[in-house]
């Protein structure tokens, strides 16, 4: 059963990593839907590989594709390879890093991170560490949750084509610190951070952007599981959030699906 699982979490990825590859290469080319990629995609390769064989758009080929019905194979993502030189960097690490944030390895997540952390710097203590002697000034987790919520909370607040990039820090961040606590090394538990991961998803420019790839659903939903997560697991956090004993899932979800409401709405 836990091979089937991981087996169906894998589909559900590679097909999501399809969907939002498909979307944003039709977006470059200037061609919405499947059956125009097709078109350009046949005429492209054939102009730089003329005794190769391709007819994409009259078997439709790429209709699943854009549906996220079905994933890339890996002859195909090299011929997208070919044509666009980001492809597989951008189908594996997804748009500014997204998939990294989202499913990526914990050691993986820290260069998404502009805060530069130093390695198992958050792991030594909560206080402020003095790296005034470090060439790259790298804070403490705890610091950097911080520093980087200011930042994001004035740049909705400006809401001026704010970035795709925050929310993958944004999502970073806040695995980062699941990832401290689950494991006792921190007992860093910034509230704010979910809360701003939810008001970035629902920025004007960033849904915009998801909607584009096709995934603004599939991202909330992913964040969502993140913090139900730590909610039912950190019970130094769900105490700071206002529970007054571990929340169900099911209480969790209610609150993940919106954080700034939950307290007027649920109580405690």
């Amino acid at each position: 059963m836990q091979r089937k699982a991981e087996s169906e979490i894998r589909l559900y990825r590679n097909r999501l990593r399809t969907k939002a590859l498909m979307l944003e290469l039709g977006r470059r080319t200037a061609s919405p839907t499947p059956q125009k990629f097709a078109c350009w995609f046949d005429k492209t390769i054939k102009e730089r590989r003329p005794h190769l064989h391709v007819d994409t758009a009259e078997s439709n080929r790429w209709r699943p594709s854009f549906n996220g019905k079905s994933a890339l194979q890996s002859s195909q993502l090299e011929l997208l390879q070919e044509l666009f030189s980001d492809a597989i960097e951008f189908y594996h690490n997804g748009p500014s890093g997204m998939w990294i944030a989202l499913w990526g390895d914990i050691e993986a997540l820290k260069p998404l991170c502009k805060t530069h952390l130093e390695d198992d710097a958050h792991y030594i203590q909560d206080e402020k560490i003095d790296w005034s002697d470090h060439p790259n000034q790298t804070m403490s987790l705890k610091e950097s949750i911080k520093n980087f919520i200011e930042i994001a909370n004035y740049e909705i607040y400006l809401n001026d084509g704010i970035a795709l990039g925050f929310l993958s820090e944004a999502i970073a961040l806040h695995r980062l610190q699941t990832h401290a606590a689950t494991n006792n090394f921190s007992t860093t538990n910034n509230t704010e951070l979910y809360k701003v991961i939810f008001r970035l998803i629902n920025c004007t420019t960033i849904s915009d952007s998801l909607v584009a790839l096709g995934i603004l659903s599939e991202t909330k939903e992913e964040t969502e599981q993140l913090e139900t997560m730590h909610l039912t697991q950190i019970e130094t956090y769900w105490e700071k959030v206002g529970f007054l004993r571990r929340p169900s899932a099911e209480q969790a979800k209610v609150y993940s699906l919106n954080p700034i409401e939950w307290w007027f709405n649920e109580g405690v």
